[in-house]
């Protein structure tokens, strides 16, 4: 009797009801940065858990910024998809100012605000990525797959 009750104790214990929040993302194609920015910083307070489990576009990304802290994590459905930011003319959902002070400042805003946020081995991989103020299309990524970011993002 007495280990049926030690058990019925570790089983109802607050550690057990109160499981770790968490965030299942499956399709996410990004969107506005503060919006992201707000909830990366809410979900850092919660101590929620990111799971990773398909599309991960754009500003999805930086759930992996190191300033987060975020405990985030990834199934082999993962599939990441980076690029530079850039400067929409209002004209369209993908036209992409192109003068060159966009330019310069897409390419300072990556250089300055993002790869420098994201951990060392991710930033070394998606430093490359196509500037799309250059090319004029928003939609060609840097993509990763769950495979390829092993080492860099936990599996859960």
């Amino acid at each position: 009797m007495r280990y049926i009750l030690a058990l019925m104790a570790i089983l109802v214990s607050p550690v057990a009801a109160h499981a770790q929040p968490q965030t299942v993302i499956r399709f996410d194609t990004g969107g506005w940065i503060p919006d992201y920015d707000t909830r990366a910083t809410r979900w850092q307070k919660e101590g929620r858990r990111i799971v990773i489990d398909g599309d991960c576009r754009s500003a999805c990304t930086r759930y992996l910024f190191s300033k987060y802290n975020l405990d985030v994590c990834m199934t082999p459905r993962a599939v990441f998809k980076f690029h530079m930011p850039f400067w929409r003319t209002g004209e369209g959902r993908y036209d992409i100012e192109t003068t060159s002070f966009r330019v310069k400042w897409s390419s300072d805003r990556w250089a300055n605000d993002y790869l420098p946020n994201y951990p060392r081995d991710l930033a070394l991989k998606v430093k490359n990525v196509p500037n799309p103020s250059v090319i004029k299309d928003a939609r060609i990524y840097k993509t990763l797959t769950a495979k390829q970011m092993a080492g860099i993002v936990p599996y859960c």
